[in-house]
């Protein structure tokens, strides 16, 4: 069972657009950084004091 959610492409992509271009040469990636990534697109600021990113910082 492939429990692949965003292929490489789609995650290089979505780093390109959290403005975290240094880490598209990287090739493992944890499910914490993919989810800031993607709460960064809805401005989330991953400042010190926030907290992390799951179900109610992204809905």
């Amino acid at each position: 069972m492939d429990l692949t959610i965003l292929t490489e492409i789609g995650l290089r992509t979505l780093l390109l657009l959290a403005h975290q271009a240094s880490e598209t040469q990287r090739s493992d990636f944890c499910v914490s950084q993919t989810m800031i990534a993607l709460a960064k697109l809805g401005r989330f600021f991953a400042r010190k004091d926030d907290v992390e990113p799951g179900p109610t910082v992204l809905w």
